[in-house]
């Protein structure tokens, strides 16, 4: 049996993910920020959870490295829970870049060499991703297939200066990393999956709800009829990483109650 689950960003879809999944592994959390660390770690300790923390920056490589050896270390990693990210209010556009874009191509290169066969990754992308501005076809396959070092050069010429333009064309680019990297993955016995969510009742959904009126129009027609939870994502990231899930690599769920197909048909947007 394998030990380890490895979540990064313990905001609400992290611990959430930790809460359902948790029970019987070695949980490795990771985040930027301590204090949010701390409590975590106190309250699923508090609960029988077998809990490690380690401070991470995905955008620096040597964080990165220093994690994936210290999960390597504690056992068989099971799955690899990519949360950790940055919204339009949170930081300007060039840290929004190297976090979501450049820090999602550092975890995926770095875990690729401590997978197993059954090793799953989930990275998190956002619904955003469907209705960012265009890419040009050259720019799609040099955000999925270039190296993260690469990217760096890379990206300021996409001339990206406004974080709400930033942010989507972020997580746009992670389906299309997720999707090369299965291929390496898949060589090594490894899947991995992006998950999309939509508007969800989380601290950076509710923090990006109040700075945006869109994010309103959204909720109220939201085919589902309801705003979404950390535990929706959890629920679909549980299942992916299952046995029920053992056929689902390189592609995307989009989790967002139906809002994408709205705005997509509906003359919404």
């Amino acid at each position: 049996m394998k030990h380890v689950i490895v979540i990064t960003g313990i905001g609400g879809m992290g611990i959430a993910c930790a809460r359902r999944m948790g029970a019987g592994y070695k949980l490795l959390l990771c985040d930027f920020n301590e204090k949010q660390l701390s409590n975590a770690s106190a309250e699923l300790t508090n609960n029988g959870y077998n809990v490690t923390t380690v401070k991470l920056d995905v955008s620096d490589k040597e964080s990165v490295n220093a994690v994936a050896k210290q999960a390597a270390m504690m056992g068989e990693i099971h799955a690899v829970i990519h949360t950790a990210g940055l919204s339009p209010t949170m930081a300007d556009a060039e840290r929004i870049l190297n976090v979501n874009l450049i820090g999602t191509a550092r975890m995926l290169e770095v875990f690729e060499a401590y997978i197993s066969p059954g090793t799953v990754g989930i990275f998190i992308s956002s619904s955003s991703g469907y209705l960012s501005g265009s890419l040009t076809a050259e720019q799609e396959k040099k955000l999925a297939i270039l190296s993260a070092d690469e990217l760096v050069e890379y990206v300021p010429s996409l001339e990206l200066n406004d974080p709400n333009d930033a942010y989507p064309v972020s997580k746009k680019a992670n389906r299309l990393q997720v999707a090369a990297a299965s291929v390496k993955w898949g060589k090594k016995g490894g899947r991995v999956m992006s998950i999309s969510p939509g508007v969800h009742s989380t601290p950076m959904g509710k923090q990006e709800q109040e700075a945006h009126s869109f994010m309103k129009y959204m909720i109220e027609n939201t085919p589902a009829g309801r705003v979404g939870t950390a535990e929706d994502i959890a629920a679909t990231v549980e299942f992916v990483v299952s046995p029920a899930g053992n056929f689902l690599s390189g592609s995307d769920i989009l989790v967002d109650g139906g809002v994408v197909a709205f705005l997509q048909t509906s003359g919404g947007r």
